[in-house]
């Protein structure tokens, strides 16, 4: 989730509204992720099970990946499993967390959660180029719908121009990444 509105009153960490560039802060916070869990995977002893690889070849085999692909990952997009040895080693091992399906979630002010604003659809521009998903929400009017009965969610969500919740939208979103 990332921030596209400005108010006064809610400080951003870095002085300014910059969607973009928290995306790219989320991002390489997921890479260097990846990279400790590779460390921590080649640092594992030597295991070795009926019909199992040693542990050791196994982070022998991802670090070797993982010295072969580490400046791609880290420096472009898309992902750099493109061999089928390559595909047919990610099925065998962790998949990196930076490689899984994004779904950028846009939290917008209460007047853009039907249409978006400039930064919102900055970040849904992104979203199209890398065939990511992506949801605009207020967060205010989901926390507004949340101790609304049934009923008056409804009318409430008509009266702002919505038909229906972020929530419902950011579910199925989320449900679609993952069939």
């Amino acid at each position: 989730m990332v921030r596209c509105f400005v108010d006064d009153d809610v400080a951003h960490v870095a002085g300014k509204i910059d969607p973009i560039a928290d995306i790219d802060t989320i991002e390489t916070e997921l890479m260097l992720a990846d990279l400790d869990s590779l460390e921590k995977t080649c640092r594992q002893p030597q295991q070795k099970g009926e019909g199992q690889r040693p542990r050791r070849q196994e982070a022998k085999t991802t670090s070797s990946w993982s010295t072969r692909h580490s400046c791609s990952c880290a420096m472009a997009n898309p992902p750099a499993w493109s061999s089928a040895r390559q595909r047919k080693r990610k099925r065998s091992h962790a998949r990196p967390l930076d490689r899984d399906p994004m779904l950028y979630v846009c939290n917008v002010d209460e007047e853009s959660a039907a249409t978006g604003n400039e930064f919102s659809h900055r970040v849904e521009a992104r979203a199209r180029d890398e065939g990511a998903a992506c949801v605009v929400i207020s967060a205010k009017i989901e926390a507004e719908i949340a101790v609304l009965p049934p009923a008056e969610r409804v009318e409430y969500l008509a009266a702002i121009g919505l038909k229906e919740a972020g929530l419902d939208r950011l579910i199925r979103a989320g449900y679609a990444l993952l069939i």
